[in-house]
């Protein structure tokens, strides 16, 4: 009888063990979830600020060559 008293005592820890695990699997799940979903959101961020960045060295770029342009016809025009 004793051992059938260890037994049942085993099997009701493992059953908790179980609903502990399950609980913390879930808190898990949703942490994860919640992580995915921030660096989605980071990754579209990041996007839209390359994109902003690209235009910015675009318009940097164009305002140069305008002023090289400039500057090479006025150096023209004193020779």
């Amino acid at each position: 009888m004793e051992a059938l008293a260890i037994l049942e005592k085993k099997i009701e820890d493992l059953v908790s063990l179980i609903g502990s695990l399950r609980s913390e699997n879930s808190l898990l799940a949703k942490e994860n979830c919640e992580l995915k979903q921030k660096i989605e959101e980071l990754e579209m961020f990041s996007l839209e600020r390359n994109k902003e960045t690209d235009e910015e060295r675009e318009f940097t770029k164009s305002l140069v060559d305008s002023l090289i342009k400039d500057i090479d016809a006025v150096v023209t025009q004193e020779h």
